[in-house]
C-alpha cells in the first residue's frame, strides 16, 4: 500500500502547481496511470484486499483523495473513476460491523476494533455507489462521531449533502470468494439485527491472522462473538493478536509452533447460499492450518436469524477445543452482553470438559473472556442460539440435527 500513500498526495502537488507551470499537467497523467496500475494490483476482482479492511481503508482514502483530485481539475464526476474502484462497495459494506452506532469496520487482521471507515470512503459511494441512500447515512454517522475529520476529506467532498435516512433494514448477503470473506446481516423480530461474518481468507501477508474458520456474531446492536483484532505493533503480546488461539476456530490442544499459514495461503469455500430464509455455509481451511489437520472443514447452517449451526468435520489424533471470543460474561454455556444471550449447544457431543474465564484483551484493552468446549472427536454440531432470555427456544438441537 505503500506506493499508493505515495503517489496520491504527490498528485496533489502538481495540480496545485501545474496551475502556474503548465507543463507539469503531463505529469499528472503519468503519475495518474502509476497510480491506478498500483491499485490494480493492491485489491482483489471481488473488491476485496488481503490486508483486511483495517488497511485497506487506509489505502483506499489515498487513491480517493487523488480521484477527486483528479476530477475537480478535469472538470468530470468522481463517478467517472468509480469503475477503477473495481467492486470495493461489496467489500466496504461486508465490513461495516452492526454493533453500536453502524458506522465501525470489523476488526479483521491487522485493524483496530472501534475504528471506522476514513470519511472520504462512505462518501465517495454516497455520490457514487450503487446504494446511495446507504452510503448517505453512514457519512452523516461517521461525520457526526468524527472528532478529527481531515480538512483535506472536508474539502473533497463538499460537494456532497449527507443526512440520515429513513433508517429501514435490509438483508444484506454478501460473498468474495477470492477475498474468502462472507456476511450475512438479517432481521429479527425479538433481537433486531443479527449478523455472522466468516473468514475464509484472507491471505493476509504481513497483517494476517491466524483466523481461517473463524467468525464474528453480532445481534441487537451487541458483539457477542468477537475478533480482537490487534494492539498497538510496540506491545510485547502483538502476536497473541495473530494467533488462533485467540479467534472463535475449532482449536488443537498440542505444542505447535506455529497453527496457521498467514501468507498466501486462503481456505476454500466451497459453499454460501442465501435462499428462503436458509443459509447454508461450507470452507475448506485444511491448507491453512499447516499439516495440523488431515481434514478441517467448517459448515455453518442457519434457518433463523437467531440459530446457527456449526458442524466441524476434522482429521486430528487428539483433542480440540471449540473456542468462543467475547466481551461479556459466560456463564454455563452461556454467552451475556448487556441484555443479549448467546446459548452454546453441543448438539451430537458432551465436552470431556468446559472452561471459561479471562483470557487477555482486545486491541483496546477490554477484557475478553473466552469459552472452550473441550472433546476428541472427529464431526462436532454446536448450536448457537441467541434469546433475550436465559431460555432455549422451542427449536431444539434435536430438530436441527
Amino acid at each position: 500500500n505503500q506506493g499508493i500513500v505515495f503517489v496520491s498526495p504527490l498528485i496533489s502537488a502538481l495540480a496545485v502547481i501545474s496551475k502556474r507551470y503548465l507543463r507539469y499537467m503531463h505529469s499528472i497523467d503519468r503519475y495518474k496511470k502509476i497510480l491506478f496500475e498500483m491499485w490494480e494490483n493492491y485489491i482483489n476482482n471481488d473488491g476485496g484486499a488481503n490486508e483486511g479492511p483495517g488497511y485497506w481503508s487506509y489505502s483506499a482514502a489515498y487513491f480517493l483523495w487523488a480521484v477527486y483530485v483528479l476530477s475537480r481539475i478535469r472538470g468530470v464526476s468522481p463517478k467517472k473513476y468509480f469503475k477503477k474502484f473495481k467492486n470495493a462497495e461489496n467489500y466496504a459494506r461486508a465490513m461495516l460491523s452492526t454493533s453500536g452506532d453502524g458506522n465501525e469496520i470489523i476488526p479483521v487482521g491487522d485493524t483496530n476494533s472501534g475504528r471506522s471507515f476514513d470519511i472520504i470512503i462512505p462518501a465517495f459511494f454516497a455520490q457514487t455507489g450503487n446504494d446511495r441512500d446507504f452510503w448517505n447515512n453512514v457519512t452523516a454517522k461517521t461525520a457526526e462521531n468524527c472528532s478529527s475529520m481531515r480538512l483535506l476529506d472536508e474539502v473533497l467532498i463538499a460537494s456532497g449533502n449527507f443526512t440520515h435516512g429513513s433508517g429501514d433494514k435490509k438483508e444484506c448477503f454478501i460473498t468474495l470468494h477470492e477475498t474468502g470473506m462472507t456476511v450475512l446481516e438479517r432481521e429479527s423480530d425479538k433481537i433486531g439485527t443479527t449478523t455472522i461474518y466468516l473468514q475464509s481468507g484472507q491471505k493476509g501477508l504481513s497483517h494476517g491472522h491466524e483466523d481461517k474458520g473463524a467468525f464474528i456474531l453480532e445481534a441487537g446492536g451487541n458483539t457477542l462473538l468477537a475478533d480482537r483484532g490487534v494492539c498497538d505493533y510496540s506491545k510485547s503480546n502483538v502476536y497473541a493478536f495473530k494467533s488462533a488461539a485467540w479467534h472463535n476456530l475449532l482449536f488443537p490442544e498440542g505444542d505447535f509452533e506455529q497453527h496457521q499459514k498467514t501468507e498466501y495461503v486462503c481456505g476454500k469455500i466451497l459453499k454460501s447460499e442465501y435462499s428462503g430464509g436458509v443459509f447454508v455455509y461450507s470452507t475448506d481451511i485444511t491448507e491453512p492450518w499447516n499439516e495440523v489437520f488431515g481434514k478441517n472443514i467448517r459448515n455453518v447452517i442457519s434457518p433463523d436469524p437467531c440459530l446457527f449451526v456449526i458442524i466441524d468435520k476434522i482429521d486430528y489424533d487428539g483433542t480440540v477445543s471449540f473456542r468462543l471470543n467475547t466481551c461479556g460474561d459466560i456463564k454455563n454455556n452461556v454467552i451475556t452482553v448487556n441484555n443479549i444471550n448467546l446459548h452454546v449447544i453441543p448438539a451430537n457431543w458432551t465436552p470431556d470438559s468446559v472452561w471459561s474465564g479471562k483470557d487477555g484483551t482486545d486491541g483496546r484493552e477490554n477484557p475478553v473472556n473466552q469459552l472452550r468446549l473441550y472433546s476428541d472427536h472427529k464431526f462436532l454440531i454446536t448450536v448457537l442460539e441467541i434469546s433475550k432470555d436465559c431460555r432455549k427456544s422451542v427449536i431444539g438441537s434435536e430438530s436441527i440435527i
